[in-house]
């Protein structure tokens, strides 16, 4: 049976509806080739489909990413297929993360020059709405043709997708959930300021009007999900927040394995003075955690990129919840990709037998309430979400069960 509260914390947001063309919803992995694990999944490779995507978009593609190095670089593939687009009159509007491009400019002048037209490139700076600072835009993702979608936490330059491991959503002609999407960046895009030499006066090829719809069934299968959002000060309160969603799945969970994976993570805490804001969820991970082991029987287990140690506050925060009752957290580190690259562990997820989440959002306070970034929340409550987490459990047990993985005590002794 499922959890009379998960039932009731989608419909605060809005009523189930089903629009446009039906299609497919499934998720996409970027595994390096030389990762081995005793474990297989079938999943799709991420970086191939989102190239087929680009050729085949026909009126528009936006995208929102957090790192200059789009890929804007010579003998780029990703590069290459924008351009292609570009001379094809797709319409291309780019997000990007001011206080990081600003040092790149040369890639985006090469792209300017390249493609003279068809292409709009617009720079967020979160900070000045957050009131946070260096709080970096963590929203990476692609929409294309307004009804299908790519959400992950690869930068899609080629670099990336060779050297770092990552979960990633597609939706291919699932039209509602694009729109949330669509919703989504156009806030940003309005919050965004142009490059100078760069017209403003763009074609705009969908409309700003989108409806209030979250809870969402999404594809063929219908599967049933609702789209999350960071910070709070972007003010669309018909989405739950990202932090929402992760301490419901949480709240939730009695007995079995909940599972929490985030290249970063801290043990969060709402501040006492913004409490109306969150709907009153008032402790963080620590305490749900703890009290998630004591009073229903949950073992937690926890994987983090080891990178991330280096962190004083991540380190303190990991062994205040480590081998406390069933809570475990392990590290994962990946073999560099040559002496100076170091391989890096993306994805964000939180797993539960009622729910699971997957984004793009650190589960740190500054990133769930600076930083901008997206999820779905998945309801196990059909054969296509049943399938779909179960995906997601397998793909953590992979890494969590493989000799990328080490107790974290057992790391840092």
């Amino acid at each position: 049976m499922k959890c009379q509260s998960i039932a009731t914390f989608c419909s605060q947001y809005a009523r189930t509806v089903v629009l446009g063309a039906k299609g497919s919803l499934y998720l996409s992995e970027s595994l390096p080739k030389d990762l081995t694990f005793y474990q297989t999944l079938e999943l799709p490779e991420a970086s191939s489909k989102i190239y087929d995507l680009i050729a085949n978009s026909k009126v528009s593609i936006d995208i929102s990413c957090q790192l200059s190095e789009l890929g804007f670089r010579k003998n780029n593939r990703f590069f290459s297929a924008l351009r292609e687009a570009a001379e094809r009159d797709v319409i291309i509007r780019v997000v990007l993360d001011s206080n990081i491009s600003k040092s790149d400019n040369d890639y985006f002048d090469e792209l300017q020059t390249r493609l003279q037209k068809n292409i709009y490139i617009g720079y967020l700076n979160i900070n000045e709405i957050s009131n946070r600072s260096n709080c970096p835009h963590h929203a990476n993702f692609i929409i294309f043709d307004t009804h299908s979608f790519y959400v992950g936490n690869s930068d899609f330059s080629s670099e990336n997708s060779l050297h770092n491991v990552d979960l990633a959503m597609f939706g291919i002609k699932t039209r509602n959930a694009a729109k949330c999407l669509l919703r989504i960046f156009h806030k940003y895009w309005d919050l965004a300021y142009n490059h100078a030499v760069l017209p403003i006066n763009w074609r705009e090829p969908v409309e700003n009007k989108v409806k209030k719809i979250n809870r969402l069934l999404v594809g063929d299968h219908k599967t049933p999900l609702c789209v999350s959002v960071s910070p709070p000060s972007l003010k669309l309160n018909d989405f739950p927040s990202d932090v929402q969603c992760l301490f419901t799945i949480i709240s939730e969970q009695n007995g079995d394995i909940l599972r929490i994976c985030s290249m970063s993570f801290s043990n969060i805490e709402h501040p006492r003075n913004t409490l109306r804001l969150y709907a009153n969820i008032h402790v963080g991970f620590g305490v749900k955690s703890r009290t998630a082991t004591i009073q229903r029987g949950v073992t937690v287990r926890i994987l983090i990129d080891s990178n991330e140690i280096s962190d004083p506050e991540v380190k303190e925060s990991i062994a205040t919840l480590n081998n406390y009752k069933e809570i475990e957290v392990k590290l994962i580190t990946l073999p560099n990709y040559d002496q100076q690259t170091k391989r890096r562990f993306l994805p964000k997820l939180c797993i539960g037998s009622e729910a699971a989440w997957i984004g793009t959002t650190e589960f740190t306070p500054d990133a769930f309430y600076g930083s901008t970034g997206l999820g779905f929340l998945i309801f196990n409550e059909n054969e296509a979400s049943s399938i779909m987490i179960t995906q997601m459990m397998q793909y953590f047990d992979r890494y969590y069960s493989s000799r990328y993985a080490t107790n974290f005590k057992t790391y840092i002794e």
